[in-house]
Formats: structure tokens, sequence, C-alpha cells
């Protein structure tokens, strides 16, 4: 029996991939445990084991290099050796030169029984034939030309969608790879037939770009609105990544949250004393601390005292997260990756900087794995390396908040009753107005503005 390999679910919010090429070849032996393919799902690219053993066979419409597969989808099969295709039959059995002629003379001529043996006749026996061949002993030549019975066109089952092949993908019949539709609620198929809208071509605003009811009446007013369409201008037309994909899809989820942000000022003079005392000090082992090091520290012992802003949807349901598990935005050349350190609180300031700098290192060389992503429970983005002073973050979902940070600059300011030269610093925390109020949210900024302003306190 034929063993699909099908698409596995990377991450939990990954519905499709992209292919990047076969580890065995056609007609080779996988068994359990092998590297089958290589799989690039929402943020990494990693190799897939097969569960399985077998023979492996590649269809037609089989991916190739570059292909979006959706999760769930078909990709090849392993068949036991015994079936193979182009495996031959096990030879007959040979009979005994002794029983032949005795065994002749009770079976006699066909169809006219036993006969009585003549001393001296030689006696020729037909060849043992199987009953019935399975079409998988035929080499793939002969597999290729049976004749395959006509199948009818059928009407799929969904409102509004294009017609298949009954029992198969009417693209793939076509020798095309078929169109792949978002994901869909059956209100929004059923308002989409009724309206005349094709929903397979509407942005969806649900989890994941699930197409609702509001997408399909939106379109429909989008495009009453809509200017006449113009002639594209000329331009090199450069097809999405897989990452590029995942971070529109993800925006495009995170701008159905409700949002709010508020942006404040610290003094930075004691936090850049202390990175600067760091960097200087002969007892430093390992990698200096940067700015987000120091800042992913403060917050991580700061968040336990503000479970809301360490909290994520669950389904339907909100978790206050026992750990604390950082993400830090890191940009690299293919777009941004967040990779997640875990267990703030309890790793020293020095551990958090080898982690980080160890996870820089394999964002911006492709390397990530899905673990390295998931889990995080607070994102913390910082731009004032670009020179930015002042944003506002994108929230991460199914996270409650993130932290932007600005470019530390100096200015002139009043401390102690003087006017004074200092260093300043811009926070701004976006968070789910959902999960907790505007005032919750100001409260931890002052907790962390005072933690910036006297980190030695905190940190000690």
């Amino acid at each position: 029996m034929k063993i699909e390999v099908t698409v596995p679910r990377l991450g939990w919010s990954m519905e499709e991939g992209v292919f990047q090429g076969w580890l065995k070849r056609e007609g080779e032996w996988v068994g359990r445990g092998d590297l089958l393919f290589v799989l690039e799902g929402d943020k990494a690219a990693q190799e897939v084991e097969s569960l399985d053993e077998g023979v492996l066979r590649l269809p037609a419409a089989a991916p190739g290099e570059g292909d979006v597969v959706q999760v769930g989808q078909v990709l090849a099969y392993l068949e036991p050796r015994a079936v193979a295709v182009g495996t031959a039959p096990a030879p007959a059995p040979q009979m005994s030169p002794s029983l032949a002629p005795k065994l002749a003379a009770e079976i006699g001529p066909a169809g006219t029984g036993p006969q009585p043996a003549r001393a001296g006749t030689a006696v020729s026996l037909p060849p043992v034939v199987p009953a019935a061949t399975p079409i998988a002993a035929h080499p793939r030549d002969a597999v290729d030309s049976l004749p395959r019975p006509a199948v009818a066109p059928a009407a799929t089952a969904l409102p509004g969608a294009r017609p298949v092949l009954a029992g198969s993908s009417g693209a793939a019949a076509a020798g095309r790879r078929p169109r792949t539709a978002p994901p869909s609620s059956p209100r929004a198929r059923r308002i989409a037939a009724s309206l005349g809208v094709d929903w397979a071509r509407v942005a969806g605003g649900g989890p994941g770009g699930r197409v609702r009811e509001q997408d399909v009446r939106a379109s429909l007013a989008t495009a009453a609105a809509a200017p006449p369409l113009e002639a594209s201008p000329a331009g090199e037309r450069v097809p999405l990544t897989a990452l590029r994909r995942t971070i529109a899809a993800r925006l495009t989820t995170a701008a159905a949250v409700p949002t709010a942000t508020l942006t404040r000022r610290a003094d930075a003079t004691a936090l850049t004393a202390l990175r600067r005392s760091l960097a200087s000090s002969t007892n430093q082992t390992g990698p200096v601390p940067g700015y987000t090091d120091l800042l992913v520290k403060l917050v991580g012992m700061l968040l336990p005292e503000f479970p809301y802003l360490n909290a994520r949807w669950d389904g339907d349901a909100l978790l206050l997260c026992a750990g604390v598990n950082i993400g830090i935005a890191v940009d690299t050349d293919a777009g941004l990756v967040v990779p997640v350190l875990r267990d703030v609180p309890s790793r020293s300031l020095g551990d958090i900087a080898a982690a980080s700098r160890a996870a820089i290192e394999r964002a911006r060389a492709n390397q990530l794995t899905p673990a390295d992503c998931s889990g995080g429970t607070f994102t913390i983005t910082n731009l004032g390396g670009l020179g930015v002073e002042t944003f506002t973050p994108v929230l991460n979902p199914p996270q409650a908040a993130i932290l932007g940070v600005g470019r530390i600059t100096p200015e002139a300011v009043v401390h102690d009753g003087a006017v004074v030269a200092r260093e300043g610093i811009t926070l701004s925390l976006t968070f789910d107005h959902r999960v907790l109020d505007g005032a919750p949210a100001a409260r931890f900024l002052d907790a962390l503005r005072r933690a910036i302003e006297n980190p030695e306190r905190v940190l000690n």
C-alpha cells in the first residue's frame, strides 16, 4: 500500500511553505528517520525526516524547488519494496524433474483430465502464470501507457469555486499546478456566491488571512470606489519569498487588532554609563552586552509584575504566561525575523548577551529553526542603531505587547535644579487594547523608565 508524503506544519501559524528540494532521488529507498526534503516555513528552512519507509515515487505534479506548497499537501509516495514500480515479479517455483512426468500424467492436456503416462514420452508443462499481475508490477512506461477511464467534470461543493475534475485536480489534469485559495469561512463563501464575488481573490482580514463575510463586502466597496485601472508602469516584477509572504500575512492579522501606542522619554545617562563600564571591565568574558541586551534583562525583570503585558491569545482565551520569553527583532537580508530568548529573569546579563549574539548570527545566516522563533511572550524592537528616535512598533500577534526603542541622544534637561547635558531615549509601547487599558500600560512604561535611570539597582 502506498504511503503519502505530505507537507508538515512547522509552526503554529503555518499554512503554507516553500519547497526547497528533495534529499532523496526517485526510486531510492527511504528509511524511517532519513532526511527526505527541505521545506521553508514561516521563518526558517528545515530538513524534514521521513516517518515511514519505502521506495520514493514522485508524481508528475511533484513540487520543484521554489514552489509554494500547502500544509497537508501530498508531495510524493512511499511504496513497499514488494510492490514498488519496476520491481520484477518473484520467479515461479521450479518443479523437480522427477515429479514432472507424474504430474503431467495426472493433469493431461488442458481440458481432457488425467491421462495415462506413456513410457519414453517427453512431457512439456505449461509455464506457471499468476492469475493476475498487479499494475505496480509493470515498468513505469507500461503503467503510464495503460488506458484510464474518462472522468466527467463535477462541480465542487464550495459555492463560487471553479469546477474541477472529480477525483483529481483540474489544474493537475491540464498539466498545471492547482491554484491555491486562501482559507475562508463558510458564510463568506455563501455571501460571495450570492454577490458574484470570487472569494479566492479577496484579501482576508481574519487570523492567518482567513476570508470573512466583512472582507467580501469590503471588497465590493473597494472595487466600487477604485479608480479605473491603469496600465502597469515598466519595472522589474519581484516574486515574494516565503518570509515576505509570512510577514505580510502577520501584518495583515496585526492590523485587525485594536492597538494603542504610548510613548515617553527616559534618562539613559546611567544606562550608557553602565554599558561603558561593562565594555571596559577586565573581568568581562564573552560578548559585551549591548543596549538591547540590557533592555531585555530590565524588561524581563519587570514583566512578572505586569502579567497582562506578558500574555498571549490562546484560541478565545487569554493565556497569562508563566515564563518570560522575549523576542528580539533582527533585520536580515531576507526580511525581519524574531528569535526568542527564553527564561530571561533567571539568566545572567552575560548569558543573555551570548544567546542574543548567537541568535542574530543564525538569523543572518538563515539558520534559524521554527523552535528558535516560537513561544515568545513579549517582543523588543530597537531601531536606535539606525538613527531612528521615535516610531510606532507593530504588534506581534498573538502577543499582547511590543516595545519599540529609539536612538539615545544628548539633550539639555533640568536635573537637580540645574540645566545639564543628559542622554535621553524614547520608549514606545504598543499593546492590544482588548487585553489591557492605557493606565496599566502607562504604569509599566513608568516602571521601565525608573529601571533605565537606575539600572544597577534592578540588575543587582
